[in-house]
């Protein structure tokens, strides 16, 4: 039987409890994504493959001879012969070298251990400690339970991760601007 674990005595006087069984659509429950291989080895791993296999697939559609590619062009090819300074053989190595920098440097934060299982009902039930504050304020006696738990469902599964999604590409946006 599934015991659903309930939290008090937080910062407020309402019984917290999280349904344990209550996931969002991108959460998987296996200990592994794809049996037989360690989630690390996958997370290193799909950046290379997706990049070869995205970068080969374009590069027969460039070679390709068809016609009606043309009108999706953005560059002629001439233009393109005068602005390549490098050659294809200079792109693929230096493109291997930061791929083998970008995995053994994920070698090192990442490992086995680092696949450790994590109790979402206490964090979830940390989420609730900062954000039941702010709702008392906002709704007075009107927060009760579900709103408390739903909020930190909501931003524990959602929130957090858009805001570290959305933090990254701006990360990634300043430094690309700062290289070019």
């Amino acid at each position: 039987m599934n015991a659903i674990p309930c939290y008090s005595g937080l910062t407020f006087d309402i019984p917290l409890c999280f349904n344990s069984t209550k996931y969002p659509i991108y959460h998987i429950l296996k200990p592994q994504l794809i049996d037989g291989i360690p989630d690390h080895i996958i997370t290193l791993a799909a950046p290379v493959i997706v990049y070869w296999t995205l970068s080969l697939f374009f590069h027969f559609l460039d070679i390709s001879e068809w016609k009606f590619l043309d009108k999706y062009r953005i560059h002629d090819s001439a233009e393109v012969k005068s602005k390549n300074l490098v050659t294809k053989s200079q792109v693929v190595w230096a493109v291997i070298f930061q791929q083998v920098v970008q995995t053994v440097l994920g070698l090192f934060v990442l490992s086995e251990d680092s696949a450790h299982l994590v109790d979402h009902q206490r964090n979830l039930c940390r989420i609730a400690a900062y954000v039941g504050p702010v709702l008392t304020k906002l709704l007075g006696n009107q927060l009760d339970a579900r709103v408390l738990g739903r909020v930190s469902d909501f931003t524990y599964w959602w929130g957090i991760p858009s805001l570290q999604f959305f933090g990254a590409m701006c990360v990634l946006v300043q430094l690309r601007e700062s290289l070019s």
